[in-house]
């Protein structure tokens, strides 16, 4: 099964207004200067408009586990795990009221699945994980979301 996911678009174009708002009115008031700050701040703007672009997908097979990340339509970044490579997995809750999981992985980054449209995929995960003898813990807090 393929999932979807992308970012929190609402506060990263909230973050990204505030900045260009800052800017346009630096600029109006004739405090404009190029300088380290401005640099800082270009660049900033720039890496909050990609975030806004990425999206996350994450196919659960029966054999391995394949994350990927996209920019736009180009894919940035893709890792297969397949069950040797998992050392545990953890379920946690995620903000307020949504839940998530962290796959810790033996040798390279742990893969997280947060913000994910579909409830399934934390069945499939505890599925996948059951199938194949790999340790699951879950945090108190996401008991309490569980009942």
């Amino acid at each position: 099964m393929v999932y979807y996911a992308r970012n929190q678009r609402g506060a990263l174009g909230f973050l990204f207004g505030i900045l260009v708002a800052k800017s346009v009115a630096v600029y109006f008031i004739g405090a404009f200067q190029f300088g380290a700050l401005f640099f800082v701040e270009i660049c900033l703007m720039i890496y909050t408009l990609l975030l806004f672009f990425m999206k996350f997908t994450i196919k659960i097979d029966n054999e391995m586990l394949t994350y990927q990340v996209f920019l736009f339509s180009w894919r940035v970044y893709i890792k297969v795990l397949t069950p040797d490579q998992v050392s545990y997995i953890q379920f946690r809750r995620v903000g307020w009221a949504s839940k998530g999981a962290v796959v810790h992985v033996k040798n390279g980054l742990n893969v997280r699945f947060y913000n994910f449209k579909a409830e399934n995929i934390l069945k499939d995960i505890i599925h996948f994980a059951n199938a194949h003898q790999i340790a699951i813990s879950k945090s108190k807090d996401y008991l309490i979301l569980e009942k």
